[in-house]
């Protein structure tokens, strides 16, 4: 491929520094000075839209000025790099240093591996943590990246003092320091003697994750490491912890998913540092000490049957992952009362099985916890009884992005959430479907289990409906016999359909959407393409 003209080049660094498109009157007035960065980019869409990125709804001139003046230090090959690799690592280096909520702090799991195997490394596993949304803690499977951005990931990894086999850690040293990171993701290790051996007081960070054959830890693993930030030991085949974890006082992360340990040992009540705890799946209670735990963001614990009343002490806590159900007695459990302390809280799973709880509920929890991004609700109900009412005092959470509702009746002001950018509505009921196509940033819907509807609204088919809708999913509607004929500019973004037990469903005019993929209702998960890609 051909480099970029001085006009295609100007043009996309101006949609990417402002996409919202109000930058036109600062492009006008700083725009010699933006013409000279993207020259120094070399027309290269990857470089300008990086810098262009960085420099994101930025109007002050100076800050454009001082841009330049580093990308003119950089263009000249440094090092190993090349000009195009150290516009990248600029860019890197002013999101690392500077605060920013929008700042990957995620578990990055198979980003980065020399070898382009499947899952294998960590490059900045928790590195630092800042105040954004819990949800950048969740664990990601694989992500799409550029073979540049792969390569430079590789290049700061080995500036970092990673190591990322066994090999490596044994055959060769890494400087006076010791390794910074051992990674050993799906590395098939067994034996790990030889960490202890690698200068371990200057580790902070060992994944040992998905190596099966590791069954048990050294008693004094851990004793050495007093300077450990991050242990993942999710997925191995161990069975307890060496009391030595609680020598770790500075770790903030530890991972002990999939393994088999029934009760979360003592030696994690004195990590008083720790902020992201992910729970063994048979651990089903949580100990009365959990409270003791104050720096604690993020508690992942899905089999957990009973939470104490100490959670509502957390009062750091943004993520609570894990299905709270209430007792209607005071056994020492949460209440649903309890929450209202915990203002914090950006990510909550709820499950009510009657009535009286959720008006207590909407008398003196949900309004309170305004800061919330991600809301799971699940209504346990028999057949007899009626669907639960969605408690209006939801609309108080001016910043949820991510909704999902089982056997609720959803009301029309569903559509007031104007942030809302993913929509779940599992068996609700919903029979006239609000106009969810006015909602300016939904991203993904996903409409399960109705019995009754047959035709959805005509509204879901008019010209600029779903402005942003990328997924669109349709299950288990076995009456539904109609979609609405789209019209010309009607979800302009999407990239998926799908459809799975909708047997009676007729479509009209999908030749208008580019890219379809489809689920045959009479078969497993066949995929069935609507109309060619276009």
């Amino acid at each position: 491929m051909s480099y970029l003209s001085d006009e295609h080049s100007w043009r996309l660094f101006c949609v990417t520094a402002f996409p919202d498109g109000v930058g036109n009157r600062i492009l006008k007035d700083m725009g010699e000075e933006g013409r000279k960065i993207v020259k120094q980019c070399g027309n290269l869409p990857l470089a300008i839209k990086t810098i262009a990125a960085s420099l994101a709804n930025t109007r002050h001139p100076n800050k454009w000025e001082l841009k330049h003046r580093h990308l003119e230090r950089v263009v000249a090959p440094i090092g190993d790099l090349d000009p195009v690799m150290e516009i990248l690592k600029l860019s890197y280096d002013s999101r690392r240093i500077r605060p920013s909520r929008r700042r990957p702090v995620g578990y990055g799991v198979g980003l980065v591996t020399s070898t382009c195997s499947a899952v294998s490394a960590q490059l900045q596993v928790y590195a630092d943590f800042d105040s954004g949304y819990s949800g950048a803690y969740k664990f990601n499977k694989f992500c799409k990246i550029h073979d540049l951005l792969h390569d430079l990931a590789i290049h700061i990894a080995e500036e970092n003092k990673c190591a990322f086999s066994v090999e490596e850690i044994s055959t060769h040293t890494s400087g006076a320091r010791g390794w910074s990171r051992i990674l050993l993701a799906k590395k098939g290790v067994h034996v790990i003697k030889t960490i202890s051996e690698s200068h371990p007081v200057y580790l902070r960070t060992l994944s040992l994750s998905h190596n099966k054959m590791i069954t048990s830890i050294p008693t004094n693993l851990f004793t050495t490491m007093r300077g450990l930030r991050v242990l993942d030991l999710s997925s191995t085949d161990i069975s307890t912890l060496p009391a030595s974890v609680g020598k770790m006082i500075l770790l903030k992360v530890l991972n002990l998913t999939g393994i088999d340990i029934r009760e979360l040992p003592e030696c994690v009540r004195h990590l008083k540092s720790l902020l992201f705890l992910a729970l063994p799946i048979y651990c089903s209670q949580l100990p009365e000490w959990i409270s003791e735990l104050q720096c604690l963001q993020c508690l992942e614990g899905r089999g957990i049957d009973r939470m104490p009343k100490g959670i509502s002490k957390l009062i750091s806590l943004r993520a609570l992952r894990s299905y709270l159900t209430f007792s209607k007695e005071e056994d020492g459990s949460i209440q649903l009362g309890d929450l209202a302390n915990t203002t914090q809280l950006q990510e909550l799973w709820l499950e009510i099985s009657h009535e009286m709880q959720m008006k207590r509920m909407e008398e003196c929890t949900l309004a309170q916890l305004v800061k919330m991004r991600c809301l799971e609700m699940y209504s346990y109900i028999d057949e007899k009884t009626e669907l639960l009412q969605l408690p209006k005092n939801i609309t108080a959470m001016k910043h949820l992005e991510d909704l999902t509702l089982c056997r609720f009746v959803v009301p029309s002001w569903i559509c007031d959430l104007a942030n809302l950018k993913q929509l779940c509505l599992e068996y609700c009921e919903c029979s006239d479907y609000p106009e969810l196509q006015r909602m300016p940033n939904l991203v993904s819907l996903q409409l399960c289990g109705n019995q009754s509807c047959r035709e959805l609204p005509n509204g879901f088919g008019e010209s600029g409906g779903f402005p942003q809708l990328r997924l669109f999913w349709i299950s288990s509607f076995t009456l539904l016999e109609e979609f609405p004929e789209l019209e010309e500019g009607t979800m302009p973004c999407l990239e998926n359909f799908y459809l799975f037990n909708c047997p009676k469903l007729k479509l009209k005019r999908f030749e208008r959407l580019k890219r379809l993929k489809g689920f045959n209702s009479n078969s497993t998960w066949t995929n069935v393409p609507l109309v060619p890609d276009i």
